[in-house]
This record gives C-alpha cells, structure tokens and sequence, in this order.
C-alpha cells in the first residue's frame, strides 16, 4: 500500500491554488470493478484493491511517477516526461495480465500532457478533464471485462522518444472504427 498517505491527501496549504504544468498526467481505472465487488465477497475485493495499489505504488517509485489522488478504483498519476509515462505504463500493462487472469479486471488508462490546478485535496483544470475523457473512451474500445486500453493523446504522444513496441501497446486502427 502507500508508505504515508497522508502525503497524498494532507491539506497543509493556507489558501491559493497552485498551478502544475507541462505533466503527463494519467487516470488508471479498473474496468470490471463494479462486476467484481458485487460478484464477489470483500476478502476477495480487498485482495485486488491491495495488490492493484502495489502495483501503481511500485511503479510509480520506479519510474518517478507521482500518486495525486484515488477515488474509487480509479488512480490519478503524473510523470515529468513521457517517457516516464510510457514506461511505467508500459510496465503496469506487462505486470496487469496476472491480475487481470485472476480477478478477471482489465484497466483503461488515458494520457494527456498539460497543466492543472490544486487546492487542498482537489484538483481541476481542462487538461483533467481531457485525461478523464480519454480514459472514459476505453469503455467504448475495451467492451470485454478483462482488456487493457491505453490512449495518448497527440500531445502527450508527440513527445514519446523511445520506441513503441507491441509487447504492451497497439496502434488504434480508426479505419476499423471508423469506416
């Protein structure tokens, strides 16, 4: 689990809100949750909720990433470069297949680069909103329970130096999707 959570969600500024730039930011949602915690009792549920916040924790103390915030089942992360993002996404889609074997859990992930707002615990901007819609779109592509969707926006995209390959990602076909 988290080392100190109080770090994520300690309120210790006075007033003002600050201004993050030029992040990569991340939402992780685990899609099939809802199925699995009403099909299943919590020993089971509380089982995938620690081994899922293991697995974004030690990715992102591995590849510089930050946790901002949890709601639900679903992590906001960001990363100073993209190739950060790339590879601890990467990394997290390679580790989620044992997970997704077992509790039968895909995740969808979206990728923007941008800048956003925090006060105390909450955090806003247009740039999260992008993140979340992108993320959101996974739902369209990733039906099946058990898949795994990654989408980066063209920003976030544009600035990934290292290669792509298809262990762990694919390119969108839109010709397939849209004919």
């Amino acid at each position: 689990g988290f080392g100190e959570p109080e770090k994520v969600y300690k309120l210790d500024q006075k007033s003002g809100i600050r201004v993050l730039n030029n992040l990569y930011i991340a939402f992780v949602d685990a899609n099939g949750f809802s199925n699995l915690y009403m099909a299943n009792g919590t020993d089971i549920v509380e089982k995938f909720l620690l081994e899922y916040e293991d697995l974004i924790s030690d990715i992102c103390k591995k590849h510089n990433g930050t946790i901002r915030q949890v709601n639900g089942d679903m992590f906001f992360l960001t990363f100073e470069n993209a190739d950060q993002a790339v590879t601890a996404i990467k990394m997290l889609c390679l580790n989620w297949k044992s997970i997704r074997e077992h509790y039968k859990v895909g995740i969808k992930i979206g990728v923007h680069k941008g800048s956003f707002h925090v006060f105390h615990s909450y955090v806003f901007g247009e740039d999260i909103n992008i993140t979340v819609r992108l993320t959101d779109l996974g739902g369209l592509f990733a039906s099946d329970r058990g898949q795994i969707f990654v989408i980066f926006s063209g920003s976030a995209k544009n600035d990934i130096t290292i290669e792509l390959d298809n262990t762990a990602f694919q390119e969108l076909d839109t010709e397939k999707i849209y004919p």
